[in-house]
Formats: structure tokens, sequence, C-alpha cells
């Protein structure tokens, strides 16, 4: 592609037919045509670095390194915070599941919404670690790839946790992602 417009891409995401990209120190970008070009999309975003997306509907979020989650409701063109209840802003991964949000913070553990953001409750009760890395959904499973704690599930929208590492090489999960009944896991010097 193109760019897009800033350099180094920490995060990006597809809502319809625009792609997102997170830039570091440089907010977000928007492509309207599959990467071709690229503009800024920072109308109302007061952190510049963007680690993370998701979309619920038609609607994306972004997740930013000291500005806690952000929504837009216009494809991008502007962004507003919703971060009441949220009590750390550093947020590291997104996940969404229809009204549902879940944000993964750096050293804080997992905060989940019920109303697309508005509103964030704590939802890490028994995550031994809490530095989130990575977070994915399969089915009812939401899963949390931690720093130094390995892998964990939650089978109730993240109202109680439950350690899954066994067979990682690795305690370091930097991604996780899920294909049809498959979840993979990447791991920081095991594979």
């Amino acid at each position: 592609t193109n760019g897009p417009y800033g350099g180094n891409v920490i995060s990006i995401a597809v809502c319809g037919t625009n792609l997102f990209a997170g830039i570091m120190d440089g907010g977000v970008c928007r492509s309207t045509n599959d990467g071709a070009t690229w503009s800024p999309a920072n109308t109302g975003l007061t952190n510049a670095n963007a680690y993370a997306f998701a979309v619920s509907g038609t609607q994306p979020s972004c997740g930013t390194y000291g500005g806690g989650v952000y929504r837009s409701t216009d494809n991008g063109s502007s962004w507003k915070a919703v971060n009441k209840g949220l009590r750390n802003a550093y947020i590291s991964s997104l996940a969404a599941a229809g009204t549902d949000l879940f944000a993964g913070t750096f050293g804080g553990g997992i905060y989940r919404s019920t109303d697309y953001g508005k509103s964030w409750t704590y939802a890490s009760a028994g995550l031994l670690n809490p530095n989130i890395y990575a977070l994915a959904l399969s089915g009812s499973g939401l899963f949390a790839g931690t720093i130094g704690g390995g892998l964990y599930r939650s089978t109730d929208n993240g109202t109680t946790w439950s350690r899954v590492s066994s067979g990682l090489p690795a305690v370091e999960v930097y991604a996780v992602a899920v294909l049809g009944t498959k979840l993979y896991a990447g791991t920081y010097d095991g594979g």
C-alpha cells in the first residue's frame, strides 16, 4: 500500500469498507480504498498511540496507550473517549462480541463493557497476571494472552478466568488468534 501516513503501524482493523491503522505516536489513519491512500483520522483523539482496535457492528473502538478507549459512530471521522469506570488507561488489546467490549491493559487486567464502552467494570477474577497483551473470542470462550502468566480462558464473559497454558513453551503470549475451532498462541522466544 501507499502508507499509511505516519510510519510505524502497531495495530490494524477492518470496519465495513474502511481500513484503520494505529500509528506509533501518530494516532489513527484511515483508508477507504483498500489501502491505496491513507489519511489521518484523529478528530477527538487525545492520545497518539493507537495500540488496539475492535469492531462492534459497524462501529470501531480504539484502545490507546495512556488515553483509554475511544469509540467512533461515524466510520472514524471523529472519536469520543468512553472511559467511565476504566481504572487503567493503558490499553493493549480489545475484543468485541455484540454489545460487549473487552479491554486488556498493561498492568491492570481486563475490563468489560456491556454498552459499547459507555461504562466499564473490572473483569479479572482468577487472572493471576495483570499484563494483558492479546485478547481473542471463540464461541463462548474469551482468551487472554499475558506477559509472564501464559494463556487464560473465561467462559462467563470475563467474570472468572482459568489458566490454560499446558503445552505452551513460554509464558509470554503476545498474540492469540482463532481459526474455526482452533486457537493459536504466539509466544516470545517459544514459537
